[in-house]
């Protein structure tokens, strides 16, 4: 059985993750497609609002990353982040056309996520501590306090490290300087004593969906942006639904393997029965080129060649002619030196240094 999980949808098309790449599908199921070849673990794939583009993490260079690519068959994968954060999450786009997600980049402890965009470089959005958020006409929702990124991974925690939920209704007044907490600019918590953990807001319609346990396996809740008038839209029991996202109109989400689809508040959950098309057998490898991961270098004194440091193995590449020739590949390595006697030397992770002739 193959695991599907991090579904997004968007006009026709669905995207979800399975066998560490993004897949495309059509939303009425059947046949998908592999989207990205990096044989790692990725996940939780958004769609831009035209649905031209698509967001995702990938950890192909070790920490989650956030990627974009064309949603056109042949679009290329390109890196967004160099954050080196294992937080790090995609959740969605803003109408300006910049990916939003969620990252302790740059912060002294991963429990203190922020806020970001990402349009021609990353720039942090004044709400302070964020778990997890959505930015809509009718209202902008922060989630905070999350103790873990999902219910399902903590089951029925009831400790003080519960999601909040904040609204800031469209039109009012909220102060857009320095990150700080959601009241000083605007929000106003809503249902503060509810029982159960809160994760992965969601503004559909003027109503403010979300995923909470309070009845003892998650399912997919709304409420009006005051907090009042509680609904529940799923029944699932024993296995948590989980990661819901929406376009807008529809949510879809994960249990246990499989793609549930939302086609509206009103409607009842029905599950997608979806084929993957390539097997893992046919993919060609994804090549890792010095030019988009060269680190350090440094040339020998008759100019004829250079060491080269590229993800963490060391190479000698003459200048002129012949192959290149690989010093270390075991363990990662930093810092290549060419000595005045012809020795090459370099740093590794182990705390030492090694030397070639």
């Amino acid at each position: 059985m193959t695991y599907l999980r991090y579904p997004h949808v968007h006009g026709d098309l669905l995207a979800f993750a399975a066998e560490d790449d993004i897949y495309l599908a059509p939303v009425t199921g059947g046949r998908a497609w592999r989207l990205s070849d990096d044989r790692a673990p990725a996940g939780h794939p958004r769609f831009s609002r035209d649905g031209t583009r698509l967001a995702w993490t990938s950890r192909r260079d070790g920490a989650p990353e956030v990627y974009t690519a064309s949603t056109e068959p042949g679009g290329q994968p390109a890196r967004r982040t160099y954050w080196g954060d294992s937080r790090t999450r995609t959740v969605g786009w803003t109408s300006d056309g910049e990916v939003l997600a969620v990252s302790a980049a740059g912060q002294h402890a991963q429990k203190y996520p922020r806020a970001f965009a990402i349009g021609a470089a990353p720039r942090e959005l004044p709400f302070g501590q964020v778990d997890d958020l959505a930015i809509e006409a009718e209202a902008t929702v922060l989630l905070t306090g999350a103790g873990a990124r999902e219910p399902a991974y903590w089951k029925r925690y009831r400790g003080g490290r519960t999601g909040k939920l904040w609204v800031r209704a469209a039109g009012a007044a909220g102060a857009a300087g320095t990150p700080g907490a959601p009241g000083a600019h605007g929000f106003t918590r809503i249902l503060p004593e509810h029982p159960g953990q809160l994760a992965s807001p969601m503004v559909i319609a003027g109503r403010l969906f979300f995923l909470s346990d309070h009845e003892g396996t998650g399912n997919i809740y709304s409420a009006a942006l005051d907090g009042t008038d509680l609904r529940r839209h799923t029944g699932h029991e024993g296995c948590y639904a989980r990661n819901p996202a929406t376009d807008g109109t529809r949510i879809v989400y994960h249990v246990a393997g499989d793609i549930w689809i939302l086609d509206s508040a009103d409607a009842g959950p029905r599950r997608l029965d979806l084929v993957l098309a390539s097997p893992a057998a046919a993919r060609a490898p994804r090549l890792v080129t010095a030019a988009d991961h060269l680190g350090g270098l440094d040339c020998d004194r008759t100019g004829q060649a250079s060491v080269v440091e590229v993800r963490g193995t060391v190479h000698w590449l003459t200048h002129c002619d012949g192959p290149a020739r690989a010093l270390t590949v075991e363990l990662r390595a930093r810092l290549p030196r060419v000595l005045g006697d012809g020795k090459v030397v370099w740093v590794t992770d182990a705390g030492g240094a090694d030397a070639i002739e």
